[in-house]
């Protein structure tokens, strides 16, 4: 901070409110009070299309209501998005939902400087040290979130550091908003091209998927079993976007049957996620080269059908089973309900045109998303080398 006088404070000291949201049933009605959820939170602000909806009681509306240059910060959340913040900046009558966290800066510090030092310590890996990681979510404790220590100069200074952040950060944070819009539409034109060749197959016969495919979920294993040795292991986590990520792989020491070994052209599915939208996630399994295995929170499809069905899964009546595996506690795809769902089976000359149909146009959707992702990281690294400027030697 350029040898700038400066008093150290735990967050709890600079803060005139800190609290959890309110828990209550949301409908879809877009009718009510709105909700801020996690959802909701979007550069560094609060995005009000995407609020929940519910009907408070007056004692929770003045218990949760949010008022101007309020800061939301999530404590729960996966393991990238884990200490997200926004702040409020409209007179929109919000209130705080659940797994957020209010933080109402006192007199001590300027709302924009907290928060740029939030995504400081958000940027740094900070809360994922702090944090309980499980399978489904990461969450810091509330007490974690009090403790923080913050560096606070005088109010001059920090008004002096958020302009000189805002002016070289600017560009960068619409950059940041355009490929996040960029990548989107892609996605959305992705799901909407696969829509549209699977609308011509509307009135063919539906079979079972288990009358066409193999499905089983895969290993369960001890933490004992965890060993530096052995079979590589697959997780939830090594599927991202639809793509095989095998960068952090546990082995396990114990026999393996050979129905558990994954082969070519086998597909991989998400049965469990924290988040509803990357469950029943999918990858093709290719270029194996060594034995390698998978736990039972991923589900395994074999058949000769293996294009056709992975488009499937991309389908808006596969996502609407995928949605009725959601619940307060986890969200999953039972083998019942995967075995069971109904999907269109055209002849083997259908099947083959709409996949050669839809792989070239989806490749080169998937390589327009791929530059745009790594557009989009290399701005959010030079977003976070402006924020490292001011508080990294602090």
């Amino acid at each position: 901070m350029h040898n700038l006088q400066f008093k150290e404070y735990e967050l709890e000291d600079v803060v005139l409110n800190m609290k959890d949201g309110v828990k209550t049933k949301q409908n879809k009605s877009f009718n009510g009070d709105k909700i801020v959820r996690i959802e909701s939170l979007s550069n560094r602000g609060i995005n009000t299309s995407r609020v929940g909806y519910a009907n408070l009681t007056d004692n929770q509306k003045k218990l949760y209501q949010l008022k101007k240059n309020d800061i939301v910060f999530s404590y729960l959340n996966s393991i990238k998005k884990l200490g997200t913040t926004g702040i409020v900046s409209s007179e929109t009558e919000l209130f705080l939902g659940a797994n957020l966290f209010l933080i109402r800066p006192n007199e001590k510090v300027d709302h924009n400087y907290l928060n740029y030092f939030l995504e400081h310590l958000k940027d740094s890996g900070y809360w994922n040290k702090k944090a309980k990681h499980s399978l489904n979510y990461s969450r810091v404790n509330q007490s974690d979130i009090k403790k923080a220590r913050i560096p606070i100069p005088s109010l001059i200074v920090q008004n002096d550091i958020v302009e000189k952040l805002n002016i070289s950060t600017k560009t960068i944070k619409k950059q940041i908003k355009n490929l996040q819009i960029k990548i989107l539409y892609l996605k959305n034109l992705k799901h909407s091209l696969i829509a549209s060749e699977f609308s011509q197959f509307e009135n063919i016969k539906k079979y079972e998927m288990n009358q066409i495919a193999e499905i089983y979920t895969g290993i369960t294993y001890r933490k004992e079993d965890v060993s530096n040795t052995g079979v590589p292991i697959l997780s939830p986590k090594n599927i991202k976007d639809y793509k095989l990520d095998v960068s952090k792989l546990i082995k396990i020491d114990k026999p393996i049957p050979k129905k558990y070994i994954l082969e070519n052209n086998d597909i991989l599915m998400k049965n469990r996620s924290g988040s509803l939208k990357t469950l029943g996630e999918t990858t093709i399994i290719s270029d194996v080269g060594s034995d390698i295995s998978f736990g039972n929170f991923l589900t395994i499809l074999k058949t000769e059908y293996f294009e056709y069905l992975n488009y499937y899964f991309l389908t808006p009546d596969f996502r609407k089973m995928v949605k009725s595996g959601q619940s307060s506690s986890v969200n999953q795809i039972t083998i019942n309900n995967l075995k069971t769902e109904k999907i269109p089976m055209p002849s083997g000359a259908q099947i083959k045109n709409l996949c050669s149909s839809l792989n070239e146009k989806v490749k080169t959707i998937d390589q327009l998303s791929r530059n745009s992702s790594k557009a989009l990281a290399l701005y959010q690294d030079l977003y976070k080398t402006n924020l490292d400027k001011y508080f990294k030697n602090l």
